[in-house]
């Protein structure tokens, strides 16, 4: 197979999303292990927090608060794909939105603060549209089951 052509498969195979079995497949799903994986603001992140830094009570608080939040934001992301129909434009377009809010927390570079803004506005956003997304309880069915 010639390089190109399969640059244009791999290209296929990843704007697709039909191939995933589960939620946890998609992409930027993944929790990172390391920081030689995930995007580029993990990177940042993982780096300033290497301990040959010598660091003042609140850089260890900020950076507390970016771990933290980066995982908040990955959680309430996979949440919402899990509220959105399987391959369904909703979920695509959730996708996008989340890859365009990685790539564009790059252009906070170095700063921390910058990037702690963005992953609060994040949250926010996510977290506004999982209340949105939210079935109502079926309350009557569950008198039923528990007989009042």
């Amino acid at each position: 197979m010639k390089p190109s052509a399969l640059v244009v498969l791999l290209l296929g195979l990843t704007s697709n999303t039909a191939w995933a079995k589960s939620v946890e497949d998609l992409p930027n799903t993944q929790v990172y292990d390391s920081c030689s994986e995930g995007p580029r603001v993990w990177h940042v992140i993982c780096k300033a927090s290497e301990g040959h830094h010598k660091r003042s009570a609140l850089e260890e608080k900020l950076l507390d608060e970016l771990f933290q939040y980066f995982g908040y934001v990955a959680s309430a992301y996979t949440h919402v794909l899990e509220d959105l129909p399987m391959d369904s434009p909703q979920q695509k377009a959730m996708i996008a939105e989340q890859k365009a809010y990685l790539d564009g927390m790059d252009d906070c570079g170095n700063d921390l603060k910058c990037i702690l803004r963005a992953e609060k506005r994040r949250l926010d956003e996510l977290n506004a549209l999982r209340r949105k997304l939210e079935k109502p309880l079926p309350d009557a069915e569950m008198q039923r089951l528990t007989k009042g």
